[in-house]
């Protein structure tokens, strides 16, 4: 029977592990984060493994958490494994099968009799090469959402155990912590070329308590910033949302941050749109100006391009941005000059400009790549500010 009430500030799932003397409440602090994790899948019909019954090689011995489990959750299938034979009757809902956790035969028929499990408790031999084999045979298989959950982690350190304090060593903490690491995988592919990560790729969460690594199974692929990709699933339902989220009076950064997750997802109607939007309320920002005129120069639009850019350096100055949009219009206008000269003025206000320098040594090479000698020296910024001046 599940305790109620809370009179002395004990969750209800440490209350129920003191009830049946599992070790989980008392030797350890397991209960507490474990009633943090779990505390709103109680009412599921969920099916929970977990690995370790206890009790050693006595057949009538342990269980404790199993019956923890089988209260704390009333409609849940409850499975437990142990290497010792068990003959224990916890009800119906409880099933303890024989078999060793790094037997993947014997882990395959489980999942297919027992499972897919929505939560796994690995609390079994607590060996790191065990701990290790079996996250990788049963993590694929697990339910998603889902928890995988490791239990008695310091014997990661436990010479006895296969641990080590050697970072380098293959503990099971070092095997958990590079995982850690990769949940940034499509970040690091970025820059070393990794490709995706096998297993990090479906973690969502990774949480470390007191001896306990609680991993929970979700999608993690979700693009970098810096090879966005538009066409992914997470990126196309944040667009919705953000329309949904949309009103008149949505302030002008909000609205802004709007279309530039737009012209990167490549929708120029709906860019077009709030664009239009931010002009009817007589948008000023430079972040405005900005955006804009490079939304015209990305449409061919060069007068308006050209406008926006002398608007915006009328109102904020010189700007690094504008002027390297300022340079676009002027190449394609097929005045390389004034591309260099403009180019040369926003390097010199940002010497970090994205992709500024390339450029700039491109439009200096010429068109068949190399730079001409009898090139005359670029025009000087005030010489070609008339790009800009408003035609009449």
């Amino acid at each position: 029977m599940m305790p109620t009430g809370n009179p002395d500030g004990l969750d209800p799932l440490s209350r129920l592990a003191i009830r049946h003397g599992t070790d989980k409440f008392g030797h350890h602090n397991y209960t507490p984060n474990y009633w943090q994790l779990f505390r709103d899948w109680q009412d599921r019909p969920l099916r929970m493994l977990e690995i370790g019954v206890g009790g050693y090689d006595h057949p009538d011995r342990g269980g404790e958490s199993l019956a923890v489990w089988r209260d704390f959750f009333p409609k849940a299938q409850i499975t437990g494994i142990d290497i010792a034979k068990k003959s224990l009757d916890l009800g119906p809902r409880v099933q303890i099968l024989q078999g060793s956790q790094v037997d993947l035969d014997f882990l395959a028929r489980l999942e297919r009799e027992r499972g897919p499990f929505d939560i796994i408790l690995d609390d079994g031999s607590h060996r790191n090469d065990h701990v290790i084999a079996t996250f990788e045979a049963l993590f694929p298989g697990l339910s998603v959402p889902g928890f995988y959950v490791v239990e008695d982690t310091q014997t990661s350190f436990f010479p006895g155990f296969g641990g080590s304090a050697d970072r380098s060593a293959p503990t099971m903490m070092n095997y958990f912590a590079d995982l850690f690491i990769q949940l940034d995988h499509l970040e690091i592919d970025v820059h070393h070329q990794t490709g995706p990560h096998p297993i990090a790729a479906s973690i969502a969460t990774m949480q470390r308590f007191h001896n306990i690594v609680a991993i929970t199974k979700g999608d993690n692929t979700y693009p970098s910033n810096f090879r966005f990709d538009a066409r992914h699933p997470g990126v196309v339902a944040a667009l919705g949302h953000i329309a949904d989220a949309a009103d008149a009076d949505m302030p002008e950064s909000g609205m802004l941050a709007y279309a530039r997750l737009l012209r990167a997802s490549d929708r120029p109607e709906q860019l077009d749109a709030v664009i239009a939007a931010l002009t009817a309320r007589k948008a000023e920002s430079l972040a405005f100006y900005q955006l804009a005129a490079r939304a015209c120069l990305q449409r061919d639009q060069l007068d308006q391009a050209a406008e926006l850019v002398r608007a915006g350096t009328a109102r904020h100055g010189d700007d690094a941005v504008l002027l390297s949009i300022g340079a676009g219009i002027a190449q394609r206008q097929g005045d390389r000059k004034a591309a260099i000269g403009l180019l040369e003025r926003a390097l010199e206000i940002d010497p970090h400009l994205s992709c500024g320098v390339d450029r700039l040594q491109r439009l200096q090479a010429g068109p068949k790549g190399r730079r001409r000698a009898a090139d005359p020296p670029p025009l000087p910024w005030s010489r070609f500010k008339r790009l800009f001046d408003r035609r009449e």
